[in-house]
């Protein structure tokens, strides 16, 4: 009889332990759908974004390299080219570009591609030569 009792108590211990451990698996699956979910609503989000991102800039591509006109047009006070000296002076030689006002005023400037196009180490130079540029050091400095 004391065995009986014993198995008892034993599959009553058992079951109690399946369902514990049946909850806790339904509750990880509950918090992993939930997690697919949000990942699903960034990854999207964030494709929509890369894509307006990527329509924006290609805009910006063609406009710059297919309409030199509209950079005459916007006059500004401050030209940044992103390549090397010789290339930027050939550049503002051309007809047209000697009479824009950063042209005139001496504020174009070459930039590194290395340094602010890609990604890396290198940035935190081209930054800091950014920053020389637009904030050049004053004599009492």
């Amino acid at each position: 009889m004391f065995e009986d009792v014993f198995l008892i108590t034993a599959c009553l211990q058992g079951i109690k332990e399946m369902k514990e451990i049946a909850r806790r698996q339904a509750s990880v699956e509950a918090l992993h759908e939930s997690v697919e979910e949000k990942v699903l609503e960034r990854t999207s989000a964030l494709t929509a974004s890369e894509d307006a991102l990527r329509q924006s800039s290609e805009q910006y591509r063609q406009l710059v390299e297919l309409s030199p006109e509209a950079i005459f047009n916007s006059d500004p006070d401050m030209l940044l080219f992103a390549g090397n000296e010789k290339d930027m002076k050939e550049l503002i030689g051309r007809p047209g570009w000697s009479d824009m006002r950063a042209v005139k005023t001496r504020r174009v400037h070459a930039v590194s591609r290395v340094e602010l196009l890609i990604p890396g180490p290198r940035t935190i130079d081209g930054i800091e030569r950014l920053a020389a540029i637009f904030h050049p050091a004053t004599p009492s400095q």
